[in-house]
């Protein structure tokens, strides 16, 4: 059976690290609300409740660029993650 050795590597669009996504392997997550953008593991899950301040402007960026609309905040005060 053949197999593809090749990594698919994509950038975290909020922390820039690199992350393999493809070929069986999925370590990012789609970010849905905020166009066509993903994210890593990593950021996905530290983010549980809502996205941390700092990476709002980096969002903020995308939803302006796309002209979607800004989903309203958590009760926490955060943008949701989905």
């Amino acid at each position: 059976m053949y197999r593809e050795t090749r990594k698919i590597m994509h950038q975290c669009a909020l922390c820039g690290s690199q992350y393999e996504y493809g070929y069986g392997v999925y370590n990012g997550r789609p970010l849905k609300l905020y166009g066509d953008i993903s994210c890593c593991d990593t950021c996905w899950t530290c983010n549980w409740d809502g996205w941390a301040y700092h990476y709002e402007p980096k969002l903020l960026n995308y939803l302006k660029e796309k002209s979607l609309p800004i989903p309203p905040r958590n009760s926490k005060g955060y943008l949701p993650r989905d």
